[in-house]
């Protein structure tokens, strides 16, 4: 996901569903915004509504409807998703949406720090995850690491391997 967000292309809807695993365990992003699906009522998918964007895993600007989707933006969403995945839980999850913009727009806030000990083991591991995520969260899109910067410290903590 982070070589495609590094490459020219901007998502500009990243978060969980739209990653697909691949036979050999990596994560590839796809789009179903367009698509619908006979199991949409029985599976617990993220929504659009009327916003155009997905609330939990838009970026400050984009839910301000200032700029369009961005790498920047992308690597926001990006975070949010890691959150996601890594904890079981949904960003904001005990915000309705319309709060969730609130909070981020007017008191530019971030998700709280979890508790990382299912997916991470090591204090040290855990700290530095919880700085990327933070920096993913950055108020202002030119405080975000690059996507080659996330991929790094992913790396770095053993959620991805270098291949």
């Amino acid at each position: 996901m982070t070589s495609y967000i590094s490459s020219l292309k901007v998502h500009g809807d990243i978060k969980p569903d739209n990653v697909l695993m691949t036979n050999q365990g990596r994560p590839q992003l796809g789009d179903f915004g367009s698509a619908s699906s006979t199991l949409s009522t029985t599976l617990n998918f993220t929504q659009t509504h009327s916003f155009g964007f997905t609330v939990r895993f838009a970026a400050p600007e984009i839910m301000g409807g200032e700029n369009p989707f961005t790498k920047e933006s992308d690597v926001y969403a990006l975070g949010m998703t890691i959150f996601n995945v890594m904890t079981g839980q949904l960003p904001f999850a005990d915000k309705s949406e319309v709060l969730v913009i609130v909070e981020v727009l007017s008191a530019r806030r971030k998700p709280l720090q979890p508790n990382f000990g299912h997916v991470l083991q090591k204090d040290e591991a855990k700290s530095k995850m919880w700085e990327l995520l933070k920096r993913c969260f950055a108020y202002e899109p030119g405080d975000r690491p690059k996507a080659t910067q996330v991929k790094n410290d992913l790396m770095e903590v053993g959620m991805i391997n270098s291949t």
